[in-house]
Formats: C-alpha cells, sequence, structure tokens
C-alpha cells in the first residue's frame, strides 16, 4: 500500500509539472504574440511611418453628379410621324444639330389644294396679262389712227382708255393673291416636315428596349455638377462662393468644387418625420473644376473648409504616377491609393517629419498617410503596421496599427 500511494504520488507530481510546463509555454507564446502585436511602436525602425492630418473644422456634404441639363423626346403625334435618327447612340452634338424630323402626311391633300391654287391663279395671271396686253396694243393703234374727220383721238382719252383696261386687268391684285398663296403652300410645306434639334450642346443616349411610351432619344449636357444636401447643423455655416475639396467615391479621384446654391427651404425627405424625430436637410449645388474625373451618377464627398487652415502633409508621402499626384493611406485597416492636388503655399518644415506641402482636395482632416511608403503596396491590401513620429497629426506618439489591433 505504501508503494502503490508513492507510485500515485510521483504520478500526480508529474503530471502536475507537465501541466505547468505547458502553462508556462502557452503563456509565452501568447507573450510573443502580443508584443508582435503591439510590435508597431514608435521604437520599431521597422514599421511603416505614418501622419495623421490635423483636425480642421469643416464641413461635410454627400452628394452625386448631375448634367446640368437633360431632355428626354417623346412620341408627338400631333406633329407626325417621326422619321429615322439622325444621330447615334454616345454622339457628342452641338446646339442646333437635327437630330430627327416628324413628317405629318395628313397636310398632304392641303398642300395638293394649295399646290393647284397657286397653278390656278398663275394661269389667270398668264390669260389677263395676255389680253391686257393685246388691247393696249389695240388701244395704241387707235391713238395713231385718224377718224373719218381726219382727226386722231385726244391724248387725254387715250390715256383714260389706257387706265380702265389696266383697271378691267389687275395684275398686281393678281400678283398679291399668288404671293399669298405660295406662302400658304411653303407653311404648309413647312408643318409637313418638324425638324427636332438639340437645345444645347450633349451627348446622345438611344434605348436599347423601345416601346411606344419610351423617349426616342434622351440628350445629356456634357457639363455637370454636383447636388448634394446638408443637414440642418451645417447650413448656416456654409455659403455660396465657398470652395469645397470633392473625392469620387468609387474612383478616388480628387478635385475641387464651389458652391454654387443653397436652398432656402428644406428638400421633402429631410424634414422632420413622426415626432419630429428627424433633422430636416437643404439642398447644396456645388460646381466641378475637373468634369473629366466624373461621371454623371458617382457619388462624391466634398469637405468645405470653414477657416483658412490648410491640410499639410510631409513632402515624402507624396507619390507621383503618370503625371498625377497620390498618397496611401490607411483606411480602417485596408490601404486606399488617393489622387490629391497640391496647392501652390510654402508651409514650414515640421521638426519631426521634414518639409511638408499643402493639400488643395483629395483628404480630409484626421486621415492617416504614409510617409515613404514600400513601392510594393497596393490599394486594397492590409495596412502594415504604423508608427508616427513625434507629436504628430492628433499628437498621439504611440503606436498604430492599420489591422485595427
Amino acid at each position: 500500500m505504501k508503494k502503490r500511494g508513492l507510485i500515485i504520488g510521483i504520478v500526480v507530481v508529474v503530471v502536475v509539472a507537465v501541466i505547468g510546463a505547458g502553462a508556462w509555454v502557452f503563456i509565452g507564446n501568447r507573450g510573443k504574440q502580443a508584443g508582435a502585436a503591439e510590435g508597431a511602436t514608435t521604437d520599431d525602425p521597422n514599421a511603416t511611418v505614418a501622419y495623421t492630418v490635423a483636425g480642421i473644422d469643416q464641413v461635410f456634404i454627400e452628394g452625386s453628379v448631375k448634367p446640368k441639363k437633360s431632355e428626354e423626346f417623346f412620341r408627338d403625334e400631333s406633329l407626325g410621324t417621326p422619321g429615322k435618327l439622325e444621330v447615334e447612340d454616345g454622339e457628342t452634338v452641338s446646339k442646333g444639330t437635327v437630330l430627327f424630323t416628324y413628317t405629318n402626311t395628313a397636310l398632304d391633300s392641303q398642300i395638293s389644294e394649295a399646290k393647284q391654287n397657286v397653278r390656278q391663279l398663275q394661269s389667270e395671271r398668264a390669260k389677263a396679262a395676255k389680253a391686257r396686253k393685246l388691247e393696249l396694243k389695240v388701244l395704241a393703234a387707235k391713238a395713231n389712227t385718224p377718224d373719218e374727220t381726219g382727226s386722231k383721238p385726244s391724248k387725254a382719252a387715250i390715256r383714260l382708255e389706257r387706265e380702265q383696261i389696266r383697271a378691267n386687268y389687275d395684275l398686281a391684285g393678281l400678283d398679291s393673291s399668288i404671293a399669298a398663296a405660295k406662302k400658304q403652300l411653303r407653311d404648309l410645306q413647312a408643318d409637313r416636315k418638324t425638324e427636332v434639334k438639340a437645345q444645347f450642346d450633349g451627348t446622345v443616349f438611344i434605348p436599347q428596349e423601345k416601346t411606344r411610351d419610351t423617349a426616342l432619344l434622351k440628350l445629356i449636357s456634357d457639363k455637370s455638377y454636383i447636388e448634394a444636401s446638408v443637414g440642418e447643423r451645417d447650413v448656416e455655416r456654409i455659403s455660396v462662393g465657398q470652395t469645397a475639396s470633392i473625392k469620387i467615391v468609387t474612383t478616388g479621384n480628387a478635385c475641387t468644387g464651389t458652391i454654387t446654391y443653397i436652398a432656402d427651404q428644406p428638400s421633402d425627405e429631410g424634414s422632420a418625420g413622426t415626432g419630429g424625430s428627424s433633422l430636416a436637410s437643404y439642398l447644396v449645388k456645388l460646381s466641378i473644376s475637373d468634369a473629366t474625373v466624373v461621371r454623371n451618377g458617382f457619388h462624391v464627398q466634398a469637405a468645405v473648409n470653414l477657416s483658412d487652415e490648410q491640410i499639410t502633409i510631409p513632402h515624402d508621402a507624396v507619390i507621383t504616377d503618370g503625371g498625377k499626384t497620390y498618397v496611401m493611406t490607411d483606411e480602417f485597416g485596408t490601404l486606399e491609393r488617393k489622387e490629391i492636388h497640391l496647392a501652390d503655399t510654402a508651409i514650414a518644415d515640421d521638426a519631426d517629419y521634414g518639409a511638408m506641402v499643402a493639400v488643395r482636395d483629395g483628404l480630409e482632416a484626421d486621415d492617416t498617410v504614409l510617409v515613404s511608403p514600400a513601392s510594393d503596396l497596393k490599394s486594397g491590401q492590409k495596412t502594415p503596421a504604423l508608427r508616427q513620429l513625434g507629436t504628430a497629426g492628433d499628437g498621439d506618439a504611440s503606436a498604430m496599427t492599420g489591422e485595427g489591433e
């Protein structure tokens, strides 16, 4: 029994030792993993240097790109039957271009009658002119022929008779009737053909599926603007004429814009709902500085600076590629390459980051940009561990991890 108890005791000791050793190894590994996760500190030279844009007072506006002008052309039965389209889908046209022509065949009978009327009046005029000419010729002979007494008619008598002949054949009146008949004919012919023209420069879009109720074509202006909304908290903070930094959501491209309109009344969809729980929103319109970076329907985000303070970043964060300027940013643990435009403003060097540059558009307050990013980093990749220098950006010098830790 003593031996058996000794054996059991030894086994218990061994088991406890094994468990203890396993726990020590597990805790050690966990510590290493934690150390790896916390390795992106300002003391880690392998972490990528990052810079957080200083917070500035801004109003953010979301909206979409709209054409300045748009017109749909539906079938108009009163004008007749539309002919073949004289433009193609996607074709760019200028103001005054003929898009298609209506033919009103219901006027054909009236046009035939008008033509017949013109011909009849012209025939009457020709007969009257011939008859008058003949009578005037007879009168001329009479004026030079003495009567039985040898006397010639007086000049006054000849003049009076000539005037009477001309009155009997009113060629001037017939000419007026012919002119009126011809005008009526031209008007009818013009009404038979109605040209539909572009009222502005734009691009033609022809629906692929055509029914009697669909538009024959749609013309969209080549000039665009941004239609957005701003909440009641911010509508009083912005004004017409202010410049906005615009970012296209899908492409990441950037440009500048100017507020051109702010509605006085709230939008219907933004008015307070049941119980007044919703805040009102107001329509805002912005111009676009570079129409080549947008397309109608694109969603955009605009940031309006409310102070003269500019967004600045380290010069080494700027990437130039294909004539465009970019930065690599951290977006919730994922890399995103953003196009930016720099401002021609002299900026003082930063004690930690060195040369700094001013950004006109493309970035917002609190954006985090990578400084001297590795060339193999691409948009969509997981953000590597980041570290900031000194008290840069928002003043937080602690370690950052783009993986969201």
